[in-house]
């Protein structure tokens, strides 16, 4: 489960695996964003905005070619059909023989890939207050071959990948958005709906060789509906919103595993282990942020409360050398369990705004990450939900009107973290240590000697460690994590 929210127009995306074309901007919303994005935003938000439907008609086209048969071709097209209606579309074509050769059998195109992505927006204005944007979106992605591991010390990445078994792998997508907008003098409303359909497989030779050892199988499908609702103020003495999320998830995994133990030496036959699972998530919540100044000084107060529900039907059953695959910790299990998950996030800030060049602020929020359950090692055991309490202390200095400085000093609380756990079969269990703190200092610097011409220089400083985390007769007290 991600530490960083991904959204494209405001919608939110399980990963962020989709090529960027037609886009306006990235917006990066940097430290925890729980109050008004929730689950998963601990460590922030990334809001890739598309470029929207001008009142102007236009058309590009560009074409690319490169190394190994290379070729990426894309265009989009805006048109104004009337004066209330506006329609903008983008497609991207991209294909490849791919840069990695294979010894095995001297396949010169292992990493073959093709690539089809578009997307439709239609910008509608009702009236003066209502309007709409619908937006459509399809990607599909086929790899028939790919193998793309070498050994780190190889003189030549290239050509040293030598796999007895080729890959393959496929993506499909597609999406629906509608993005309602009413305006008056006192009152924005938003309304944002969202249908998403994904499907992904992979297979994979994950030892590496030519030798016939393991091979890996990854599927995904996930489909989600979602709306929130948004009331912002028009009023410019005190700045607020609040609003109403809404979510259902499915999503479906399974891994398959060919271990052939006769090539691993053990002088038995091999074994397939197939793991499957359903995740359902069902989520609510409420939320809401008000600011207002007061004797220079910007006092922000949010707060959003969670509920989410998530019920796993999971399986893991063997075929062939079964008995090896118990001897080996994976007997057959076939199971349901449910869990359901509380966040309560208040969060509150204030910036002293005496002086336009000097500008220090304080901000204290919470932020969490949603639990679940682990579908591969361990399959069907749950993991609790992470909390953070996060402290920022800093200032924003503008010594020139072209130089501009950010300082920063924070503390984060951990409760409850997740933590992934590498096992003997280089898969991963997820499980909860009690309590981590992490502290740091950074600063960052943007100079502008000329316009358009930007000179950034940045340091950061991080002291991060679990301070209560017992794993069984392990103590890891003290110990330093990559968080």
């Amino acid at each position: 489960i991600p530490a960083v929210s991904f959204y494209v127009d405001d919608v939110y995306y399980t990963g962020i695996d989709m090529p960027l074309f037609d886009i306006e901007r990235i917006e990066v919303l940097k430290g925890p964003q729980g109050t008004l994005y929730g689950r998963n935003s601990q460590a922030g938000v990334v809001n890739i905005i598309t470029k929207k439907p001008q009142r102007q008609d236009s058309a590009k086209f560009g074409v690319e070619y490169s190394s190994f048969n290379t070729i990426k071709t894309d265009l989009s097209i805006n048109k104004i059909i009337n004066d209330s209606t506006i329609i903008r579309s983008a497609i991207v074509y991209h294909k490849t023989d791919g840069y990695f050769a294979n010894k095995f059998n001297n396949s010169d195109t292992t990493g073959k890939e093709t690539s089809r992505n578009f997307r439709l927006l239609l910008d509608k204005t009702i009236n003066d207050r209502l309007k709409l944007v619908l937006g459509l979106d399809l990607e599909d992605m086929k790899s028939p071959n790919f193998a793309q591991f070498a050994p780190y010390d190889s003189d030549n990445l290239r050509e040293d990948v030598d796999v007895d078994a080729l890959g393959k792998a496929y993506k499909k997508a597609k999406g629906a958005n509608l993005n309602l907008k009413y305006d008056n003098e006192d009152i924005k409303i938003v309304s944002i709906t969202s249908l998403r359909d994904e499907k992904f497989r992979m297979e994979n030779d994950i030892d590496f060789t030519p030798i016939d050892l393991i091979y890996l199988g990854l599927s995904k499908d996930v489909r989600s509906i979602s709306e929130e609702i948004r009331f912002i103020s028009n009023n410019k003495n005190l700045d607020w919103i609040a609003g109403l999320f809404f979510l259902h998830e499915d999503s479906k995994g399974g891994i398959n595993r060919w271990m052939n133990f006769a090539n691993m030496g053990m002088g038995v036959p091999g074994g397939t282990l197939d793991q499957k699972s359903d995740l359902k998530t069902i989520g609510v919540a409420a939320f809401g942020e008000i600011s207002k100044k007061s004797n220079d000084i910007k006092m922000t107060f949010g707060l959003r409360y969670d509920v989410e529900r998530k019920e796993i039907d999971y399986k893991q059953v063997g075929s062939g050398n079964t008995m090896m695959l118990a001897m080996m910790g994976y007997p057959d299990i076939i199971g349901k369990k449910d869990e359901t998950f509380y966040a309560l996030l208040p969060k509150v800030s204030f910036i002293y705004e005496k002086y336009e060049t000097f500008l220090p602020f304080l901000t204290i929020s919470k932020g969490f990450k949603s639990g679940g359950f682990n579908s591969v090692e361990n399959i069907g055991t749950p993991f609790d939900q992470e909390f953070t309490t996060n402290y920022e202390i800093g200032v924003k200095i503008l010594p020139l009107s072209n130089f501009k400085i950010d300082m920063s000093i924070y503390y984060i609380d951990w409760e409850d973290m997740q933590v992934e756990i590498l096992t003997s079969s280089g898969a991963a269990v997820i499980k909860n240590a009690s309590s981590a703190t992490s502290k740091g200092v950074e600063l960052k610097a943007v100079y502008t000697p000329l316009s358009g011409f930007n000179i950034y220089i940045g340091a950061s400083y991080t002291d991060a460690k679990y301070d209560s985390y017992y794993d069984g007769a392990k103590d890891y007290s003290g110990k330093r994590g990559s968080f």
